[in-house]
């Protein structure tokens, strides 16, 4: 079941982040999901959301503050290797992010249960608004990040100057054993 904790956000469940160059992190986190998309809040109707570059996505997490009304700011990773480093360091300190693909892919698996359920794009007067950034990039082609369509689980590839995508903040606290 999904709970939104005022100061946290919903739990989507336990997330193991996995640097795809140097493998487990070793550590377990609680992934949160931000309840609604980044740029819609209450005030903004699901059909007015709007999509917007990777660049620009980035810049709108740095202008987070207090989002949910608690102390957690938004953290803009250029990539998921520069959040891996910062977990990896002891930087990380609980920031909204835009999810690596393996919490991306924690996220779309809770897409239908409980609080979550509806909130993500469905329909959209543009195709990519039903795709979701993650801070994956490309190795081998370094303008494109890993995006999922949350319609049905499709992966893909997004140019990350040329497509306008949707994006769903999450973050993490340490699982303390």
């Amino acid at each position: 079941m999904n709970d939104v904790v005022r100061s946290e956000g919903v739990f989507i469940g336990l997330w193991e982040p996995k640097d795809r160059k140097r493998g487990p992190l070793g550590k377990t986190f609680k992934l949160y999901a931000a309840p609604c998309d980044l740029g819609l809040d209450n005030r903004v109707a699901a059909d007015e959301k709007r999509a917007l570059p990777f660049k620009d996505t980035l810049e709108s997490i740095a202008c987070l503050q207090n989002l949910l009304a608690v102390a957690h700011e938004g953290a803009a990773y250029q990539s998921d290797v520069a959040l891996y480093d910062a977990i990896r360091e002891d930087q990380y300190n609980g920031e909204w992010f835009l999810p690596p693909e393996d919490a991306l892919r924690v996220l779309y698996k809770s897409k239908d249960k409980d609080l979550l359920r509806g909130t993500f794009a469905a329909v959209a007067q543009a195709r990519d608004e039903l795709w979701y950034w993650s801070s994956t990039m490309a190795r081998t082609n370094p303008p494109y990040a890993s995006a999922i369509r949350f319609t049905d689980g499709e992966h893909g590839w997004g140019h990350m100057d040329h497509h306008a995508l949707s994006a769903r903040l999450v973050r993490a606290e340490p699982v303390i054993s």
